[in-house]
């Protein structure tokens, strides 16, 4: 059996810090979140699904925000 250990942070996490940018950026800015999902996509991350689906619901909860308060 493989002793393939992640990476573990302080508190625990194993996500990097690509991955931490992208879900800010995804709940803070959901249009460069989705961009940035979107790139990491591209190179074959497993975390962008999550990251555009972070995103969309983001951009959805903004926009229903701003148009409705």
């Amino acid at each position: 059996m493989a002793d393939d250990k992640l990476k573990q942070n302080r508190d625990g996490s194993t996500i990097d810090s690509n991955q931490y940018v992208a879900l800010i950026l995804a709940i803070a800015v959901p249009i460069i979140g989705l961009l940035f999902g979107i790139y990491l996509k591209t190179g074959r991350n497993e975390f962008a699904d999550r990251i555009i689906i972070v995103s969309l619901v983001s951009l959805v909860i903004w926009t229903c925000l701003i148009l409705f308060i």
